[in-house]
């Protein structure tokens, strides 16, 4: 198989996986799913029927879903005698999957055949990202929201200490940076962002790797995914002369 088609598979392969989990946390539920099972990396149907305050059955139906989209994976634990329960997890090959980010030589291995569908699916995912982002900011704006109110309540307390402050402070707000950019400023941080993912996806799998041979399941399973890192490019001109 020639290069070009490697490519091309790679990158409809990720469009797949990228429709698979956009498509996930455009649902409530699944959203809440995903989010809990990052964070506590393994769950019984019970503990997320708690976490989330909803039935098991309707747990269960989403999670049978997820399963379908190559999202979650399950494993029986033994409980009580022959009693089992059954535990959820991210699949592990999907965890450092990225959403697309494609430049424009990206699309050079697409022909007149298959460009015009590859365009069309990213497109798609584009919306289904927007969508979610929605879901994550109104989420992120409660917490800005809590945290000044927990900050305002100390500093309303006679004793009060800074170190709980900056406690409040940097564990409730997103880090965030904002740059306007040239066209010449745009293609310096294509680039950058480029490598940066290609060096961050690199160590963290070498680090996996040092952590699967270092360490036993129950010491990795203590440490959830508690943050959320994403980087995005809007074209601002564009934006604004859309009606």
């Amino acid at each position: 198989m020639s290069t070009e088609n490697n490519q091309r598979n790679g990158i409809f392969h990720e469009i797949q996986l990228s429709q698979n989990i956009l498509t996930s946390l455009q649902n409530n539920v699944q959203f809440k799913i995903l989010g809990f099972l990052y964070n506590y990396n393994e769950m019984s149907l019970s503990e997320l029927s708690i976490k989330l305050k909803v039935s098991k059955g309707t747990i269960l139906n989403h999670i049978k879903k997820m399963i379908e989209l190559n999202l979650v994976q399950m494993r029986e634990e033994r409980v009580k005698g022959p009693k089992k329960s059954n535990i959820y997890s991210i699949k592990e090959d999907f965890e450092y999957n990225t959403l697309t980010w494609l430049n424009h030589e990206d699309l050079d291995v697409f022909d007149d055949s298959n460009i015009f569908e590859c365009l069309d699916k990213l497109l798609e995912i584009d919306n289904k990202i927007l969508d979610v982002g929605k879901k994550f900011f109104i989420y992120l704006q409660n917490l800005v929201k809590n945290s000044q109110k927990e900050l305002y309540n100390l500093s309303k307390k006679r004793a009060h200490d800074k170190e709980d402050a900056k406690e409040i402070f940097v564990e409730g707000r997103p880090l965030h940076y904002m740059f306007f950019l040239n066209e010449e400023e745009k293609n310096i941080y294509l680039e950058l962002a480029e490598q940066f993912k290609n060096d961050l996806l690199t160590r963290l799998y070498e680090k996996r790797k040092k952590t699967q041979q270092k360490t036993s399941k129950n010491d990795e399973l203590k440490k959830g995914k508690n943050y959320i890192g994403w980087n995005i490019l809007m074209p601002y001109k564009k934006m604004l002369e859309t009606d």
